[in-house]
Protein backbone atom coordinates (compact mmCIF):
# COMPACT_ATOMS: atom_id res chain seq x y z
CA UNK A 1 0.00 0.00 0.00
CA UNK A 2 0.72 3.87 0.73
CA UNK A 3 1.30 6.55 3.08
CA UNK A 4 1.18 10.06 3.50
CA UNK A 5 4.04 12.03 4.19
CA UNK A 6 2.15 14.21 6.81
CA UNK A 7 3.63 12.48 10.06
CA UNK A 8 0.23 10.87 10.95
CA UNK A 9 0.08 7.72 8.55
CA UNK A 10 1.78 4.74 10.41
CA UNK A 11 3.15 2.10 8.40
CA UNK A 12 4.01 -1.50 9.62
CA UNK A 13 6.87 -3.18 7.74
CA UNK A 14 6.47 -6.82 7.60
CA UNK A 15 9.43 -8.92 6.15
CA UNK A 16 9.56 -12.73 6.09
CA UNK A 17 13.60 -13.96 5.27
CA UNK A 18 15.71 -17.25 5.02
CA UNK A 19 19.10 -18.42 4.67
CA UNK A 20 18.36 -19.87 1.33
CA UNK A 21 21.10 -22.22 1.87
CA UNK A 22 19.00 -23.21 5.01
CA UNK A 23 22.80 -23.75 7.35
CA UNK A 24 22.09 -20.90 9.70
CA UNK A 25 18.82 -18.73 10.86
CA UNK A 26 18.64 -14.98 10.50
CA UNK A 27 20.14 -12.79 13.66
CA UNK A 28 18.67 -9.85 12.55
CA UNK A 29 16.76 -7.30 10.48
CA UNK A 30 16.90 -3.94 10.81
CA UNK A 31 16.26 -1.04 8.40
CA UNK A 32 17.21 2.93 7.25
CA UNK A 33 13.85 5.24 7.59
CA UNK A 34 16.51 8.18 6.95
CA UNK A 35 14.58 8.40 3.60
CA UNK A 36 11.52 8.93 5.73
CA UNK A 37 13.05 11.46 8.02
CA UNK A 38 13.92 8.35 10.65
CA UNK A 39 16.56 6.79 12.02
CA UNK A 40 17.55 2.90 11.90
CA UNK A 41 15.12 0.81 13.11
CA UNK A 42 15.87 -2.63 14.38
CA UNK A 43 12.61 -5.55 13.64
CA UNK A 44 11.40 -7.35 16.33
CA UNK A 45 10.80 -11.13 15.48
CA UNK A 46 7.04 -12.16 15.35
CA UNK A 47 6.77 -16.14 14.77
CA UNK A 48 9.31 -15.62 11.87
CA UNK A 49 8.20 -12.58 10.62
CA UNK A 50 10.04 -9.29 11.34
CA UNK A 51 8.45 -6.20 11.94
CA UNK A 52 8.22 -2.26 12.84
CA UNK A 53 6.62 0.78 12.51
CA UNK A 54 7.65 4.09 10.22
CA UNK A 55 5.67 6.96 9.39
CA UNK A 56 6.89 10.33 6.99
CA UNK A 57 7.89 13.21 7.46
CA UNK A 58 10.07 14.38 4.85
CA UNK A 59 9.11 17.31 2.29
CA UNK A 60 9.42 16.55 -1.31
CA UNK A 61 8.06 13.02 -1.43
CA UNK A 62 4.71 13.01 -2.45
CA UNK A 63 3.57 11.53 -5.32
CA UNK A 64 7.22 9.05 -5.53
CA UNK A 65 8.31 5.65 -5.12
CA UNK A 66 11.20 5.36 -2.71
CA UNK A 67 13.75 2.60 -1.82
CA UNK A 68 13.82 1.74 1.84
CA UNK A 69 17.18 -0.25 2.30
CA UNK A 70 17.26 -3.36 4.70
CA UNK A 71 20.05 -4.96 6.01
CA UNK A 72 19.38 -8.76 7.03
CA UNK A 73 22.24 -10.68 8.82
CA UNK A 74 22.45 -14.60 9.87
CA UNK A 75 23.79 -16.32 12.42
CA UNK A 76 26.99 -16.18 10.80
CA UNK A 77 27.44 -12.76 10.30
CA UNK A 78 26.38 -13.15 6.74
CA UNK A 79 24.80 -9.78 5.59
CA UNK A 80 22.77 -8.66 2.69
CA UNK A 81 21.84 -5.27 1.89
CA UNK A 82 20.71 -5.20 -1.77
CA UNK A 83 17.07 -5.68 -0.83
CA UNK A 84 14.86 -2.51 -0.50
CA UNK A 85 11.29 -2.30 0.77
CA UNK A 86 9.60 0.09 -1.81
CA UNK A 87 6.91 1.91 -0.47
CA UNK A 88 4.48 4.76 -1.90
CA UNK A 89 3.99 8.34 -1.00
CA UNK A 90 0.61 9.63 -1.61
CA UNK A 91 0.10 13.19 -3.80
CA UNK A 92 -2.62 15.33 -3.42
CA UNK A 93 -4.45 15.72 -7.17
CA UNK A 94 -7.20 18.03 -7.95
CA UNK A 95 -9.80 17.09 -9.89
CA UNK A 96 -12.42 19.22 -11.54
CA UNK A 97 -15.56 18.16 -13.44
CA UNK A 98 -16.38 20.06 -16.51
CA UNK A 99 -17.90 18.19 -19.22
CA UNK A 100 -14.23 16.57 -21.22
CA UNK A 101 -12.21 17.51 -18.49
CA UNK A 102 -8.88 16.44 -17.96
CA UNK A 103 -6.49 16.59 -14.78
CA UNK A 104 -3.10 15.72 -15.40
CA UNK A 105 -0.74 14.52 -12.66
CA UNK A 106 2.88 13.14 -12.37
CA UNK A 107 4.25 10.55 -10.26
CA UNK A 108 7.99 9.35 -9.75
CA UNK A 109 10.09 6.12 -9.74
CA UNK A 110 13.55 5.53 -9.13
CA UNK A 111 14.05 9.41 -9.97
CA UNK A 112 11.89 9.12 -13.62
CA UNK A 113 8.82 11.57 -13.89
CA UNK A 114 5.58 9.52 -15.65
CA UNK A 115 2.73 11.30 -16.62
CA UNK A 116 -1.18 9.77 -15.54
CA UNK A 117 -4.63 12.01 -15.98
CA UNK A 118 -8.14 11.21 -15.08
CA UNK A 119 -11.02 12.73 -17.52
CA UNK A 120 -14.26 13.40 -15.67
CA UNK A 121 -17.54 13.66 -17.09
CA UNK A 122 -19.86 16.75 -16.50
CA UNK A 123 -21.84 16.46 -13.69
CA UNK A 124 -20.06 13.77 -12.01
CA UNK A 125 -20.80 13.58 -8.20
CA UNK A 126 -17.44 13.83 -6.50
CA UNK A 127 -16.53 12.90 -2.68
CA UNK A 128 -13.78 13.11 -1.36
CA UNK A 129 -10.08 14.37 -2.22
CA UNK A 130 -8.08 11.89 -5.04
CA UNK A 131 -4.83 10.79 -3.24
CA UNK A 132 -2.52 9.05 -5.95
CA UNK A 133 0.66 6.86 -5.28
CA UNK A 134 3.49 5.02 -7.40
CA UNK A 135 3.35 1.10 -5.93
CA UNK A 136 5.84 -1.81 -6.66
CA UNK A 137 3.34 -5.01 -7.62
CA UNK A 138 4.94 -8.27 -8.42
CA UNK A 139 3.70 -10.17 -11.85
CA UNK A 140 0.06 -12.01 -11.24
CA UNK A 141 -0.03 -15.40 -12.13
CA UNK A 142 -0.32 -15.32 -16.10
CA UNK A 143 0.59 -11.54 -16.20
CA UNK A 144 3.63 -10.16 -17.45
CA UNK A 145 3.89 -6.48 -15.71
CA UNK A 146 6.27 -3.09 -16.54
CA UNK A 147 6.86 -3.42 -12.36
CA UNK A 148 4.82 -0.75 -10.72
CA UNK A 149 1.13 0.54 -10.24
CA UNK A 150 -0.97 3.08 -9.24
CA UNK A 151 -2.60 3.40 -6.23
CA UNK A 152 -5.09 5.50 -6.41
CA UNK A 153 -8.03 6.34 -3.23
CA UNK A 154 -10.19 8.27 -1.16
CA UNK A 155 -12.48 9.84 -4.21
CA UNK A 156 -16.00 7.79 -4.87
CA UNK A 157 -18.17 9.02 -7.83
CA UNK A 158 -21.01 7.91 -9.97
CA UNK A 159 -20.01 7.72 -12.92
CA UNK A 160 -17.63 6.02 -15.01
CA UNK A 161 -14.16 8.10 -15.32
CA UNK A 162 -11.20 7.65 -17.48
CA UNK A 163 -7.89 6.77 -16.52
CA UNK A 164 -4.59 7.16 -18.70
CA UNK A 165 -1.31 6.13 -17.39
CA UNK A 166 2.45 6.49 -18.71
CA UNK A 167 5.05 3.44 -19.03
CA UNK A 168 8.61 2.65 -19.34
CA UNK A 169 8.88 -0.13 -22.19
CA UNK A 170 12.10 -0.48 -20.46
CA UNK A 171 10.54 -1.85 -17.57
CA UNK A 172 8.81 -4.19 -19.37
CA UNK A 173 11.10 -7.47 -20.22
CA UNK A 174 8.99 -8.83 -22.89
CA UNK A 175 9.22 -6.05 -26.04
CA UNK A 176 7.37 -8.02 -28.45
CA UNK A 177 4.22 -8.03 -26.49
CA UNK A 178 4.16 -4.37 -26.24
CA UNK A 179 1.18 -4.16 -28.04
CA UNK A 180 -0.67 -6.67 -25.65
CA UNK A 181 -0.35 -4.65 -23.07
CA UNK A 182 -3.42 -2.79 -21.07
CA UNK A 183 -4.79 -1.12 -17.79
CA UNK A 184 -5.60 -3.49 -15.04
CA UNK A 185 -7.28 -3.21 -11.84
CA UNK A 186 -7.20 -4.64 -8.84
CA UNK A 187 -10.70 -5.79 -7.81
CA UNK A 188 -10.32 -6.26 -4.27
CA UNK A 189 -13.67 -7.98 -4.07
CA UNK A 190 -12.83 -10.69 -6.18
CA UNK A 191 -8.98 -11.07 -5.05
CA UNK A 192 -7.95 -10.70 -8.76
CA UNK A 193 -6.81 -8.78 -11.57
CA UNK A 194 -8.91 -7.52 -14.20
CA UNK A 195 -8.70 -5.64 -17.19
CA UNK A 196 -10.35 -1.80 -17.24
CA UNK A 197 -13.56 -1.23 -19.66
CA UNK A 198 -12.41 0.05 -22.90
CA UNK A 199 -8.97 -0.32 -21.67
CA UNK A 200 -6.36 -0.20 -25.14
CA UNK A 201 -2.42 0.95 -25.51
CA UNK A 202 -0.36 3.98 -27.44
CA UNK A 203 2.97 2.82 -28.37
CA UNK A 204 4.11 5.32 -29.79
CA UNK A 205 3.27 8.13 -26.53
CA UNK A 206 3.96 4.45 -23.87
CA UNK A 207 0.68 4.77 -22.96
CA UNK A 208 -2.31 2.46 -21.61
CA UNK A 209 -5.83 3.68 -20.75
CA UNK A 210 -9.28 2.39 -19.55
CA UNK A 211 -12.69 3.47 -18.06
CA UNK A 212 -13.46 2.72 -14.56
CA UNK A 213 -16.16 3.35 -11.89
CA UNK A 214 -14.16 3.35 -8.95
CA UNK A 215 -11.04 3.93 -7.86
CA UNK A 216 -7.69 0.80 -6.53
CA UNK A 217 -4.60 -0.14 -8.11
CA UNK A 218 -3.90 0.03 -12.06
CA UNK A 219 -0.92 -0.96 -13.72
CA UNK A 220 0.11 -1.57 -17.18
CA UNK A 221 0.39 -5.25 -17.72
CA UNK A 222 -0.25 -8.01 -20.60
CA UNK A 223 -1.66 -10.75 -20.87
CA UNK A 224 0.47 -13.47 -23.20
CA UNK A 225 -0.60 -16.08 -22.57
CA UNK A 226 -4.12 -17.85 -24.85
CA UNK A 227 -7.42 -18.74 -23.53
CA UNK A 228 -7.50 -22.59 -22.51
CA UNK A 229 -10.10 -24.34 -24.20
CA UNK A 230 -12.19 -26.97 -22.62
CA UNK A 231 -15.42 -29.00 -23.17
CA UNK A 232 -15.74 -28.63 -26.53
CA UNK A 233 -19.23 -29.99 -27.93
CA UNK A 234 -22.20 -30.52 -30.42
CA UNK A 235 -25.70 -30.65 -28.99
CA UNK A 236 -29.25 -30.29 -30.20
CA UNK A 237 -28.79 -31.43 -33.76
CA UNK A 238 -31.28 -31.60 -36.39
CA UNK A 239 -31.18 -31.97 -39.76
CA UNK A 240 -30.81 -28.55 -40.33
CA UNK A 241 -29.36 -26.99 -37.28
CA UNK A 242 -27.07 -27.69 -34.56
CA UNK A 243 -25.37 -25.87 -31.24
CA UNK A 244 -21.76 -25.94 -30.29
CA UNK A 245 -20.66 -25.07 -26.84
CA UNK A 246 -17.33 -24.80 -25.34
CA UNK A 247 -15.31 -23.05 -22.21
CA UNK A 248 -12.39 -20.90 -22.04
CA UNK A 249 -10.62 -19.83 -18.25
CA UNK A 250 -10.77 -16.41 -19.02
CA UNK A 251 -13.29 -14.06 -21.14
CA UNK A 252 -12.53 -14.68 -24.34
CA UNK A 253 -14.88 -13.98 -28.09
CA UNK A 254 -16.51 -17.04 -29.71
CA UNK A 255 -16.07 -18.36 -33.20
CA UNK A 256 -16.70 -21.34 -34.63
CA UNK A 257 -15.67 -22.68 -38.22
CA UNK A 258 -17.13 -25.47 -39.84
CA UNK A 259 -17.66 -27.12 -43.42
CA UNK A 260 -18.07 -30.55 -45.06
CA UNK A 261 -14.20 -31.97 -45.65
CA UNK A 262 -11.91 -31.96 -42.93
CA UNK A 263 -9.43 -28.60 -42.81
CA UNK A 264 -11.98 -26.86 -45.14
CA UNK A 265 -14.09 -24.86 -43.14
CA UNK A 266 -16.00 -22.61 -45.70
CA UNK A 267 -18.76 -21.39 -43.08
CA UNK A 268 -18.24 -19.90 -39.67
CA UNK A 269 -20.38 -17.99 -37.14
CA UNK A 270 -19.08 -15.30 -34.55
CA UNK A 271 -19.96 -13.53 -31.47
CA UNK A 272 -17.60 -10.34 -30.30
CA UNK A 273 -18.60 -10.73 -26.72
CA UNK A 274 -16.02 -11.79 -23.99
CA UNK A 275 -17.47 -14.55 -22.25
CA UNK A 276 -16.16 -17.95 -20.66
CA UNK A 277 -19.16 -19.91 -21.81
CA UNK A 278 -19.49 -20.42 -25.32
CA UNK A 279 -22.51 -21.16 -27.40
CA UNK A 280 -22.75 -20.88 -31.25
CA UNK A 281 -26.03 -21.74 -33.01
CA UNK A 282 -25.28 -22.95 -36.70
CA UNK A 283 -28.01 -22.90 -39.30
CA UNK A 284 -28.76 -23.90 -42.87
CA UNK A 285 -26.77 -27.27 -42.52
CA UNK A 286 -28.04 -29.83 -44.74
CA UNK A 287 -29.95 -33.11 -43.96
CA UNK A 288 -27.88 -36.30 -43.40
CA UNK A 289 -23.91 -34.76 -43.33
CA UNK A 290 -20.60 -34.70 -41.54
CA UNK A 291 -19.87 -32.04 -40.63
CA UNK A 292 -16.67 -30.72 -39.68
CA UNK A 293 -15.89 -28.06 -37.17
CA UNK A 294 -13.19 -25.86 -34.98
CA UNK A 295 -14.04 -23.32 -32.27
CA UNK A 296 -11.39 -20.32 -31.63
CA UNK A 297 -11.69 -17.75 -28.96
CA UNK A 298 -9.60 -14.49 -28.15
CA UNK A 299 -9.40 -12.77 -25.35
CA UNK A 300 -9.08 -9.00 -24.25
CA UNK A 301 -5.09 -9.14 -24.89
CA UNK A 302 -5.01 -10.69 -28.14
CA UNK A 303 -4.33 -13.82 -27.66
CA UNK A 304 -6.05 -16.61 -29.73
CA UNK A 305 -6.51 -20.35 -29.27
CA UNK A 306 -8.36 -23.01 -31.46
CA UNK A 307 -9.46 -26.33 -30.27
CA UNK A 308 -8.93 -29.84 -32.34
CA UNK A 309 -11.29 -30.58 -35.16
CA UNK A 310 -14.36 -32.17 -33.93
CA UNK A 311 -17.22 -33.57 -36.09
CA UNK A 312 -20.87 -33.89 -35.94
CA UNK A 313 -23.74 -35.38 -38.25
CA UNK A 314 -27.14 -33.70 -38.98
CA UNK A 315 -29.96 -35.59 -38.89
CA UNK A 316 -32.15 -36.93 -41.88
CA UNK A 317 -34.84 -34.48 -43.26
CA UNK A 318 -38.13 -35.23 -41.34
CA UNK A 319 -35.92 -36.79 -38.55
CA UNK A 320 -35.50 -35.67 -34.41
CA UNK A 321 -33.14 -34.62 -32.58
CA UNK A 322 -29.65 -35.72 -31.94
CA UNK A 323 -28.72 -35.27 -28.59
CA UNK A 324 -24.84 -34.78 -29.08
CA UNK A 325 -21.46 -34.86 -30.79
CA UNK A 326 -18.24 -34.24 -30.93
CA UNK A 327 -17.09 -34.66 -27.66
CA UNK A 328 -15.69 -32.73 -25.16
CA UNK A 329 -12.21 -31.59 -23.82
CA UNK A 330 -12.51 -32.65 -20.30
CA UNK A 331 -12.31 -30.43 -17.27
CA UNK A 332 -9.41 -28.16 -15.41
CA UNK A 333 -6.08 -29.88 -16.86
CA UNK A 334 -4.19 -33.13 -15.04
CA UNK A 335 -5.70 -32.71 -11.84
CA UNK A 336 -9.64 -33.47 -13.39
CA UNK A 337 -11.06 -30.38 -11.57
CA UNK A 338 -13.31 -28.69 -14.16
CA UNK A 339 -12.05 -24.96 -14.72
CA UNK A 340 -15.71 -23.53 -13.84
CA UNK A 341 -14.54 -24.52 -10.09
CA UNK A 342 -10.79 -23.08 -10.34
CA UNK A 343 -10.51 -19.58 -9.60
CA UNK A 344 -6.72 -19.75 -9.90
CA UNK A 345 -3.90 -21.69 -10.84
CA UNK A 346 -0.39 -21.63 -9.72
CA UNK A 347 2.53 -23.87 -10.56
CA UNK A 348 6.58 -24.00 -10.08
CA UNK A 349 8.92 -26.57 -11.26
CA UNK A 350 11.72 -26.71 -8.09
CA UNK A 351 14.36 -29.48 -7.49
CA UNK A 352 13.59 -31.28 -4.34
CA UNK A 353 16.92 -32.72 -2.52
CA UNK A 354 17.37 -35.17 0.04
CA UNK A 355 17.22 -33.57 4.04
CA UNK A 356 16.96 -30.42 2.36
CA UNK A 357 14.09 -27.80 2.44
CA UNK A 358 12.54 -26.70 -0.93
CA UNK A 359 10.46 -23.66 -0.76
CA UNK A 360 7.53 -23.42 -3.60
CA UNK A 361 5.98 -19.94 -2.73
CA UNK A 362 2.92 -18.79 -4.47
CA UNK A 363 1.87 -15.15 -5.08
CA UNK A 364 -1.78 -15.04 -6.45
CA UNK A 365 -3.95 -12.87 -3.72
CA UNK A 366 -7.00 -15.67 -4.26
CA UNK A 367 -4.86 -18.31 -3.56
CA UNK A 368 -4.94 -18.83 0.20
CA UNK A 369 -1.80 -21.11 0.00
CA UNK A 370 1.56 -18.86 0.45
CA UNK A 371 4.27 -21.28 0.43
CA UNK A 372 4.49 -25.07 0.68
CA UNK A 373 7.49 -25.94 1.70
CA UNK A 374 8.94 -30.38 1.00
CA UNK A 375 12.28 -31.70 2.52
CA UNK A 376 13.20 -34.78 0.70
CA UNK A 377 13.96 -38.29 1.54
CA UNK A 378 15.62 -38.67 -1.68
CA UNK A 379 17.23 -36.60 -4.70
CA UNK A 380 13.65 -36.22 -6.71
CA UNK A 381 15.67 -33.56 -9.02
CA UNK A 382 13.15 -31.40 -10.20
CA UNK A 383 9.37 -31.68 -9.45
CA UNK A 384 6.06 -29.45 -10.08
CA UNK A 385 3.96 -28.39 -7.26
CA UNK A 386 0.72 -26.51 -8.44
CA UNK A 387 -1.75 -25.16 -6.27
CA UNK A 388 -5.46 -24.53 -7.60
CA UNK A 389 -7.87 -22.66 -5.38
CA UNK A 390 -11.19 -23.23 -5.84
CA UNK A 391 -14.87 -21.77 -5.97
CA UNK A 392 -16.13 -24.44 -4.29
CA UNK A 393 -15.76 -27.81 -2.92
CA UNK A 394 -12.91 -30.35 -4.82
CA UNK A 395 -15.22 -31.95 -7.45
CA UNK A 396 -12.93 -34.79 -6.84
CA UNK A 397 -14.43 -35.44 -3.21
CA UNK A 398 -17.63 -36.57 -2.51
CA UNK A 399 -19.27 -34.32 0.60
CA UNK A 400 -17.68 -31.09 1.86
CA UNK A 401 -15.19 -31.13 4.65
CA UNK A 402 -16.30 -30.47 8.54
CA UNK A 403 -17.06 -27.10 9.89
CA UNK A 404 -17.31 -23.68 8.47
CA UNK A 405 -15.23 -23.83 5.26
CA UNK A 406 -12.71 -20.96 4.15
CA UNK A 407 -11.56 -22.01 0.84
CA UNK A 408 -11.12 -25.04 -0.88
CA UNK A 409 -7.77 -26.25 -2.84
CA UNK A 410 -5.99 -29.00 -4.46
CA UNK A 411 -2.10 -29.73 -4.00
CA UNK A 412 -0.28 -31.48 -6.66
CA UNK A 413 3.46 -32.21 -6.02
CA UNK A 414 5.16 -34.18 -9.06
CA UNK A 415 3.09 -36.90 -10.85
CA UNK A 416 0.87 -39.91 -9.40
CA UNK A 417 2.46 -41.63 -6.75
CA UNK A 418 5.44 -39.03 -5.99
CA UNK A 419 3.70 -37.80 -3.14
CA UNK A 420 4.33 -40.26 -0.22
CA UNK A 421 6.54 -40.96 2.85
CA UNK A 422 9.23 -42.74 1.12
CA UNK A 423 10.13 -39.88 -1.30
CA UNK A 424 8.94 -36.76 0.94
CA UNK A 425 10.58 -36.32 4.56
CA UNK A 426 8.04 -33.24 5.58
CA UNK A 427 5.78 -30.69 3.87
CA UNK A 428 4.33 -28.24 5.61
CA UNK A 429 1.58 -26.07 3.85
CA UNK A 430 1.86 -22.06 4.91
CA UNK A 431 -1.86 -20.61 4.35
CA UNK A 432 -3.60 -17.51 5.60
CA UNK A 433 -6.93 -16.34 6.35
CA UNK A 434 -7.99 -12.86 6.15
CA UNK A 435 -9.04 -12.00 9.62
CA UNK A 436 -12.31 -10.39 8.22
CA UNK A 437 -13.76 -13.51 7.18
CA UNK A 438 -12.45 -14.42 11.03
CA UNK A 439 -14.55 -11.72 12.55
CA UNK A 440 -17.40 -11.98 10.76
CA UNK A 441 -17.94 -15.72 11.62
CA UNK A 442 -17.29 -15.49 14.93
CA UNK A 443 -13.96 -17.61 14.92
CA UNK A 444 -10.72 -17.20 16.53
CA UNK A 445 -7.67 -18.41 15.21
CA UNK A 446 -7.25 -21.33 17.36
CA UNK A 447 -10.49 -22.86 15.63
CA UNK A 448 -8.44 -22.85 12.22
CA UNK A 449 -7.70 -26.29 10.75
CA UNK A 450 -6.72 -27.36 7.18
CA UNK A 451 -8.43 -31.15 6.35
CA UNK A 452 -6.59 -33.36 3.66
CA UNK A 453 -9.40 -35.87 1.32
CA UNK A 454 -8.23 -39.11 1.30
CA UNK A 455 -9.79 -40.58 -1.16
CA UNK A 456 -12.95 -41.29 1.25
CA UNK A 457 -12.88 -38.86 4.21
CA UNK A 458 -11.52 -35.25 5.56
CA UNK A 459 -8.22 -35.76 7.77
CA UNK A 460 -7.81 -33.65 10.04
CA UNK A 461 -3.99 -32.37 9.99
CA UNK A 462 -1.95 -30.97 12.74
CA UNK A 463 -2.64 -26.83 12.14
CA UNK A 464 -1.25 -24.28 14.04
CA UNK A 465 -0.62 -20.02 14.06
CA UNK A 466 2.61 -18.89 12.28
CA UNK A 467 2.14 -15.22 12.84
CA UNK A 468 0.19 -12.02 11.20
CA UNK A 469 0.96 -10.89 7.78
CA UNK A 470 -0.80 -7.98 6.08
CA UNK A 471 -4.60 -8.32 6.86
CA UNK A 472 -4.61 -11.71 8.12
CA UNK A 473 -3.37 -14.58 10.20
CA UNK A 474 -1.00 -17.16 9.10
CA UNK A 475 -0.95 -20.96 9.25
CA UNK A 476 0.96 -23.45 9.07
CA UNK A 477 -0.34 -27.68 8.30
CA UNK A 478 1.79 -30.75 7.89
CA UNK A 479 1.25 -33.65 5.46
CA UNK A 480 3.34 -36.18 3.23
CA UNK A 481 0.35 -36.53 0.49
CA UNK A 482 -1.54 -34.10 -1.13
CA UNK A 483 -4.85 -34.35 -2.87
CA UNK A 484 -7.92 -31.92 -2.33
CA UNK A 485 -7.62 -29.81 0.86
CA UNK A 486 -9.51 -27.62 2.53
CA UNK A 487 -9.33 -24.79 5.17
CA UNK A 488 -12.21 -24.57 7.86
CA UNK A 489 -13.10 -23.25 10.95
CA UNK A 490 -14.55 -25.90 13.58
CA UNK A 491 -15.15 -24.12 16.83
CA UNK A 492 -17.98 -22.96 18.07
CA UNK A 493 -18.94 -19.59 16.50
CA UNK A 494 -19.42 -16.88 19.35
CA UNK A 495 -22.11 -14.37 19.21
CA UNK A 496 -19.60 -11.40 19.76
CA UNK A 497 -16.67 -11.71 17.41
CA UNK A 498 -13.07 -10.49 18.94
CA UNK A 499 -11.96 -7.45 17.80
CA UNK A 500 -9.57 -6.70 15.16
CA UNK A 501 -7.87 -3.66 13.58
CA UNK A 502 -9.00 -1.88 9.86
CA UNK A 503 -6.17 -3.18 8.56
CA UNK A 504 -5.16 -2.84 4.42
CA UNK A 505 -3.14 -5.70 3.08
CA UNK A 506 -0.34 -5.44 0.84
CA UNK A 507 1.85 -4.89 -2.12
CA UNK A 508 5.38 -7.26 -2.25
CA UNK A 509 9.01 -5.84 -2.89
CA UNK A 510 11.82 -7.78 -4.21
CA UNK A 511 15.68 -7.57 -3.89
CA UNK A 512 17.55 -5.70 -6.33
CA UNK A 513 18.58 -8.32 -7.92
CA UNK A 514 15.48 -10.66 -8.22
CA UNK A 515 13.23 -9.74 -11.03
CA UNK A 516 9.28 -10.32 -10.29
CA UNK A 517 7.63 -9.91 -13.83
CA UNK A 518 7.92 -13.30 -15.40
CA UNK A 519 6.62 -15.84 -13.57
CA UNK A 520 8.86 -18.50 -14.35
CA UNK A 521 11.97 -15.98 -12.75
CA UNK A 522 10.70 -17.07 -9.68
CA UNK A 523 12.63 -19.97 -8.84
CA UNK A 524 14.43 -21.20 -5.87
CA UNK A 525 17.19 -23.37 -5.76
CA UNK A 526 18.51 -24.85 -1.83
CA UNK A 527 21.46 -26.27 -1.28
CA UNK A 528 23.73 -23.49 -1.83
CA UNK A 529 26.96 -23.39 0.68
CA UNK A 530 27.25 -20.33 2.95
CA UNK A 531 30.17 -19.24 1.16
CA UNK A 532 28.19 -18.05 -1.76
CA UNK A 533 26.09 -14.67 -0.23
CA UNK A 534 23.41 -15.00 2.34
CA UNK A 535 20.52 -15.13 -0.32
CA UNK A 536 17.37 -13.42 1.16
CA UNK A 537 14.13 -13.20 -0.19
CA UNK A 538 11.84 -10.72 1.51
CA UNK A 539 7.97 -10.20 0.97
CA UNK A 540 7.05 -6.82 2.36
CA UNK A 541 3.50 -6.61 3.93
CA UNK A 542 2.14 -2.89 4.38
CA UNK A 543 -0.67 -2.03 6.98
CA UNK A 544 -1.59 1.65 6.86
CA UNK A 545 -3.61 3.40 10.09
CA UNK A 546 -4.28 6.53 10.90
CA UNK A 547 -3.05 7.62 14.19
CA UNK A 548 -6.25 8.92 16.19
Amino acid sequence: DSIQANGNDITTLSVIAHDFANVSAISSVTVNLSVLGGNTSVLENNSGIWQTTANATVEGLNGSLVRIPLNVTDARNNSNTSVFIRLGIKAQVNTETSAGNRTDFNFTVDSSAFNASVTIPAATNLTGSLLAAPVEIPAPNGLKSTGFALNLSNLTFNKSIKLEMEYNSSYFNDQTNLSKLRLWNYNSTAGKWEITENSSVDTANSTVSGNTSHFSVFAPMADTTSPDITDVASSSITSTSAAITWNTDEASTSLVEYGTSSGAYTFNRSSTSFVTGHSMSLTGLSASTTYHYVVNSTDQSGNSAESTEKTFTTSSAGGGTVSGGGGGGGGGGASGEPFSNIEVKEKYDLHIFRDKVTSYMFTSTANPVMFVNITGNVNAGEITTSVEALRNTSSLVNKPAPGTVYKNVNIWVGTSGFANPRNIKEAVIKFRVENTWLTTHGFSPGDVVMYRWDGSEWNKLETHTAGVIGSGMVFEARTFEFSPFAISATGQARSTAPGVDDIINVLSASPENYSTPDATQRRWLPGFTAAAALLVFAIIFIITRKIK
